[in-house]
């Protein structure tokens, strides 16, 4: 699963964005008055950049994943960790953007990758907060 977003990736990544974490994730639009039981679910494939969040459809069984497949890449600003739940088996966390909000369930075996989403979106509110830029923070550092 990593090797086939990993060569995805490749014509998509700015000079200098490195991934940091890949997985398949559960995925829903959550929807007002309608509990989040009833809703359906459908697994992407997520890959996490040290600049920004993208998700694939998943492909049929022995088709790879192309650029064709990417439906959403948004920097790490872009989206508002609202909620992060880590109830056995799954590890859920609430993402808004903008008036949407999605809900991802990652697998136990996914949890890394899930909890190196939810570090990376709540490091870009902090700096939202504070007011510095990605660059400038990155400039901070080195």
């Amino acid at each position: 699963m990593q090797t086939s977003i990993e060569r995805a990736l490749v014509p998509l990544l700015e000079p200098g964005e490195q991934l940091r974490a890949g997985s398949a994730v559960w995925m829903a639009d959550r929807r007002e008055h309608v509990p989040l039981v009833f809703t359906s679910r459908a697994v992407y494939l997520l890959a996490l950049t040290s600049q920004r969040l993208l998700v694939f459809d998943t492909p049929r069984r022995g088709r790879p994943v192309l650029e064709a497949d990417l439906l959403l890449a948004k920097p790490h600003d872009a989206f508002t960790l609202r909620h992060v739940s880590r109830l056995l088996p799954l590890l859920q966390l609430r993402v808004s953007m903008g008036s949407r909000e999605l809900v991802m369930e990652f697998r136990p075996r996914d949890r890394a990758a899930g909890r190196a989403v939810a570090t990376a979106l709540r490091a870009a509110q902090h700096r939202g907060r504070d007011g510095a830029t990605p660059d400038a923070a990155a400039g901070a550092s080195r």
